[in-house]
């Protein structure tokens, strides 16, 4: 007798005349959790692989971020150098001397 979702399971009689109902039962509960373990890793694995992408497209992001930082930075110290007459540093020489400003 099954009252609704709840299981009770039935008299030793009966389990001894169906012993083939209870072993394709556990069979069936042994696919399902083996199905749903793979289900998790797959879900898993494919959210490593979409942090892996993010993480790279944020270390992209940082890199040109400090990149354009650092531009900013010398282009603004050549030019200040060049309006108040100042000697630029040896930085600044070899950076003027490889861009031909």
């Amino acid at each position: 007798v099954n009252n609704g979702f709840r299981f009770i399971p039935p008299e030793a009689d009966q389990m001894k005349s169906h012993w083939q109902v209870v072993i394709v039962y556990e069979l069936f509960m042994w696919s399902v959790q083996l199905v749903l373990l793979n289900l998790l890793i797959a879900f898993m694995a494919g959210s490593l692989a979409q942090l892996r992408v993010d993480a790279k497209l944020m270390s992209h992001y940082q890199r040109a971020k400090l990149i354009l930082a650092y531009d900013q930075l010398i282009f603004h110290s050549v030019n200040s150098y060049a309006e108040h007459g100042k000697a630029p540093s040896l930085f600044s020489q070899a950076y003027q001397r490889c861009c031909r400003l």
